[in-house]
């Protein structure tokens, strides 16, 4: 058996519903694609990150983010080899991020 289905498993006894998440959130890790995860409030999107962010040995994490924010961030993403996660894109787009 494939070690993803044993993590799909162990993810579904204490976290009903984010097996198949949490795997294809690994899977994207592993060949350093972008994944956003979009769905409503209390769908597990912070628990997946969290448990990626903590497996992940060189992990960002950013609570939200804004396009003017990035700018301090300049020379730690130049070369970033690393896995960032971002909670919250919704600020990225209004005029507060400007």
């Amino acid at each position: 058996m494939h070690p993803l289905y044993g993590l799909i498993k162990e993810t579904e006894a204490t976290h009903i519903g984010l097996g198949n998440a949490i795997a294809f959130a690994t899977i994207c890790t592993k060949a350093r694609l972008c994944l956003l995860i979009i769905s409503p409030a209390g769908c597990g999107k912070s628990a997946v990150s969290d448990a990626i962010g903590q497996a992940h040995p060189n992990t960002v994490r950013l609570d939200s983010v804004t396009r003017s924010g990035l700018r301090d961030f300049k020379d730690q993403f130049t070369h970033f080899q690393g896995l960032v996660v971002i909670d919250d894109l919704g600020k990225v787009d209004t005029n507060y991020s400007r």
